[in-house]
């Protein structure tokens, strides 16, 4: 694939998640059931696992140096969307676990990218 179209999946993925992420807290369900099994951390988790891999695979990151400013992108990225709920947007507040599970989901996506994908068929 070419790279245009790899910074077009990862354009486009980038603002849908911003748009999720802008949405008022009434748009959401209030589930109990999803509050006990911790549902939207894992929701966190995930949609910044799928961000790390589209940025290394757009980017075709390598170098050390490369997965330490991803990382640093993605945790500057995931503390903007939090001011931002906290400050702009209706029923939604800073949560430091969701900048945590952030994190997790960077983390685990660049892990994977550098050892991971070795033992599988490109």
């Amino acid at each position: 694939m070419s790279k245009r179209f790899r910074y077009y999946i990862l354009t486009a993925y980038l603002i849908f998640v911003s748009i999720l992420f802008l949405l008022p807290g009434s748009a959401f369900p209030k589930n109990n059931w999803l509050k006990q099994i911790h549902f939207d951390k894992w929701v966190h988790v995930g949609i910044f696992f799928i961000l790390g891999l589209l940025i290394s695979w757009s980017f075709n990151i390598k170098k050390t140096s490369s997965f330490f400013i991803t990382f640093i992108i993605l945790a500057f990225y995931g503390i903007v969307v939090e001011v931002v709920q906290d400050q702009y947007v209706i029923n939604r507040s800073f949560d430091v676990w969701d900048w945590v599970a952030d994190m997790g989901g960077a983390i685990f996506s660049l892990v994977y990218w550098r050892w991971g994908k070795k033992n599988r068929p490109l």
